[in-house]
């Protein structure tokens, strides 16, 4: 597919069943993700990435176009590559569509896929906050992100000996009292329930860990829809970013949180 190519055409891929896609995903979405891999139609080849990618927006763009430039190249033809990500502290900006369409999710993070849409995200930050979410794959892979700052490229969360060691004394006590007035923002601990059919939850050990900080503890229905539609490429306008090639991903500062840009040739 080239630049050129018709808005039709990319109507008709959306439209099209049985679609061959690459999908790239933080390793949080795991356990979603291959359960929407599961249920669709659609022939999917997912590719997991490090949840540490959040920390460092700039790594994280870098990694993300390498991933999309070897399945680019790959003899195998996709007919586009899903990114199960949002805006991500500005991690996929700049991100390019080389020969096959990208898709996105128009999101601000991965807690807009949990809640199932942009809106309901909205409402909920709106309302509360101060709250930090948890998910199973956060759990499993991220509860130490919980000491880390949104900003974190330093990788927060460490012993004031460890940044002294690490970034040298000056430094130290700046890192060391950014980490705790970042932690002072949350007083909530929310655990997004996402239904899967596991037979355990990690509800305990998040009511602990508010508990520990002196969180108020509470649990919400998770939504699969994001996630389902982003796999069985149910890509609607309102929720869905699809990126032509020559085009790249940038932030629209508006309720879309998304747009394309033409890449300068």
């Amino acid at each position: 597919m080239k630049q050129q190519e018709s808005l039709s055409e990319l109507t008709m891929l959306i439209e099209e069943r049985n679609k061959k896609i690459a999908v790239i995903a933080c390793e949080v979405l795991c356990r979603e993700v291959c359960y929407a891999t599961l249920l669709t139609r659609n022939i999917v080849h997912p590719v997991f990435k490090p949840k540490g990618l959040h920390d460092n927006p700039e790594r994280m763009r870098v990694e993300l176009q390498e991933e999309i430039d070897r399945i680019s190249s790959s003899p195998v033809k996709y007919q586009a590559i899903v990114l199960v990500y949002g805006l991500c502290s500005n991690g996929t900006m700049g991100v390019t569509a080389r020969d096959i369409p990208l898709v996105i999710p128009k999101a601000h993070d991965c807690i807009t896929l949990f809640l199932g849409s942009k809106e309901r995200y909205a409402r909920e930050f709106s309302k509360n906050p101060g709250t930090y979410y948890f998910t199973t794959g956060w759990v499993e892979r991220g509860m130490e992100a919980v000491d880390r700052s949104p900003a974190s490229g330093y990788g927060l969360g460490k012993t004031y000996e460890e940044y002294v060691e690490k970034y040298g004394e000056e430094n130290a006590k700046y890192l060391f009292e950014l980490e705790r007035s970042w932690l002072i923002r949350y007083n909530q601990a929310v655990y997004i329930d996402m239904k899967l059919p596991i037979p355990f939850s990690y509800e305990e050990e998040v009511r602990q860990e508010a508990e520990r900080r002196g969180w108020s503890y509470r649990k919400i229905d998770g939504d699969m829809r994001l996630i389902l539609d982003a796999i069985n490429g149910t890509w609607s306008y309102n929720d869905f970013l699809i990126v032509p090639p020559g085009y790249s991903i940038q932030p629209s500062y508006d309720t879309n949180i998304l747009k394309v840009t033409l890449v300068d040739e």
